[in-house]
């Protein structure tokens, strides 16, 4: 039996006592919860090849409740939050402060055995937003987050300004921006756990730039007056079908959902709110995002990078919708996780290639099967599920009436082998990678499926060349296309 070894700043500006910071963003950033899709018209549409926040799940929002209910825990950003109560009682859900009493209160928090609770920054607070609900809300899981008010406090400040801070509003998520020194009060949810900052968070890759908190790979737009430039505006759905057809570097772009676009504003800094590495391509404007409103579908939210407020493109007169024209700047999933090479074998008695993920294996054959000749690294995978709303397993069977060993990401493929073909025994998944028209990321490359008609084997491979060569020279070899895809051969080892 075939066993697979899984492998396994300081705030710039601070009116009061503050943790806000350029880079107080959760990672990974969850989803927003929304898997409907709507036209511009505002009608419930099919989200299959919409390109539309509905279409995609990135890091499903989940939650685990602690101390009997007193936190809870985000499974996906790792932060613990405070459950309020409705009791009276000092954490009652009713209590609202001035922003500094909010502040005194989580600093002095002692809760669960913990006294090192905070006040959440702007974008920690968005993280438990449930963008699916609508007005009144509340926007969040109530299963996990009972109690839950509006507007609640954070401890990013407003730069516009030298005393007022940001708060996030979980009736419509809008996140504005009040003076805590002027008689307003607000509502007040602690967390603790990592704050964030990443010094050299971004990575210049020439037309695209890397987050490195985030794992998410950026459009850089351009000055040219070109496609790409970075004064063009579109409608809502021009915007998706912009991102949707982009190829740059890679061709798997879409419009970010709302937590992702908003998670780029560096609160920091005003006109553009946003860090260097994108200032020279950033208009102070607003930016689409491919997450429609749950209060009014004919609407989608936005970010404006003059200051970094987010909101739904939706006036009280009904004269902003999705056929306004704001920016655009797409995006990608990078891979994360660890990529491990596939060795590649060539088999000198039955003539058939083998692959593995398995160090171990590899040595072993390396040791004891000197029929076996080892052939280099023959492409990168995931030895583990890491992204398992994208990736799917290769599942690896042995076929002992040739003695080779054939491999298929076909579920379909996979039932049909296990019912008819005796000869086939199931080896488990080998590694994961991806199918045609998935999401993805960059440094992938096409594996290719040839069947050698003499032996009965199975062939792949991931160079061109090397495809070409067989198609031109070896009629005994049948072409049956792209069998995956998997990370070149030359991605670093991580």
């Amino acid at each position: 039996m075939y066993n697979l070894i899984l492998l396994v700043t300081l705030l710039l500006f601070a009116p009061l006592a503050s943790h806000s910071a350029p880079y107080d963003v959760p990672s990974p950033i969850p989803d927003t919860g929304q898997t409907k899709c709507y036209d511009a018209g505002g009608n419930e549409i099919d989200c299959g090849g919409t390109g539309q926040d509905g279409e995609y799940t990135t890091n499903p929002m989940k939650y685990t409740t602690l101390n009997d209910g007193i936190m809870v825990r985000d499974d996906v950003t790792d932060l613990i939050w405070e459950v309020k109560a409705d009791d009276d009682g000092v954490q009652d859900k009713d209590n609202k402060y001035y922003w500094d009493d909010a502040y005194a209160y989580c600093e002095d928090l002692a809760l669960g055995g913990y006294n090192d609770w905070r006040l959440p920054s702007r974008e920690e607070l968005r993280s438990i937003v449930d963008y699916s609900v609508p007005y009144p809300g509340p926007m969040t899981n109530t299963s996990f987050f009972p109690n839950t008010s509006y507007q609640y406090w954070s401890s990013t400040a407003f730069m516009n300004y030298w005393s007022y801070m940001w708060y996030v509003s979980f009736g419509y998520a809008w996140s504005y921006d009040y003076d805590p020194k002027f008689p307003r009060s607000r509502w007040v949810r602690c967390v603790r756990g990592e704050q964030g900052l990443v010094e050299g968070r971004f990575v210049d890759n020439g037309t695209t730039v890397t987050d490195t908190r985030t794992n998410l790979v950026w459009e850089q737009k351009t000055d040219d007056s070109g496609n790409r430039d970075l004064r063009n505006t579109y409608t809502w759905q021009q915007a998706l079908d912009y991102c949707n057809n982009l190829d740059l570097a890679n061709k798997n772009w879409r419009l970010p959902n709302i937590k992702e676009i908003a998670s780029l504003a560096d609160l920091s800094r005003v006109n553009p709110a946003i860090d260097p590495m994108f200032e020279q391509y950033t208009v102070s404007s607003k930016y689409w995002s491919s997450t429609t409103s749950a209060n009014y579908t004919k609407a989608a939210w936005y970010v404006d990078f003059h200051q970094g407020l987010a909101r739904e493109a939706w006036g009280h007169s009904g004269d902003w919708d999705k056929s306004d024209f704001n920016h655009v700047r797409c995006v990608r999933c990078e891979q994360s996780g660890p990529v491990l090479p596939v060795y590649r074998f060539y088999n000198t008695k039955t003539g058939a290639h083998f692959f593995t993920i398995d160090e171990y294996e590899k040595n072993v054959i390396l040791s004891n099967y000197l029929w076996f000749v080892y052939e280099g690294i023959a492409w990168r995978a995931y030895p583990e599920d890491v992204h398992p709303d994208t990736s799917r397993p290769i599942y690896r069977f042995y076929n002992t009436c040739t003695g080779s060993h054939f491999f298929t990401i076909d579920e379909n493929e996979k039932n049909t082998i296990l019912a008819n073909y005796d000869c086939f025994n199931n080896e488990g998944i080998a590694f994961y990678a991806y199918t045609v028209n998935m999401e993805i990321p960059a440094d992938t490359t096409a594996v290719y499926r040839f069947y050698n008609n003499d032996t009965g084997a199975h062939f792949f491979t991931t160079d061109n060349a090397e495809k070409d060569t067989i198609e031109l020279n070896y009629p005994w070899f049948r072409y049956e296309g792209v069998a995956w895809y998997a990370f070149s051969p030359s991605v670093a080892a991580q």
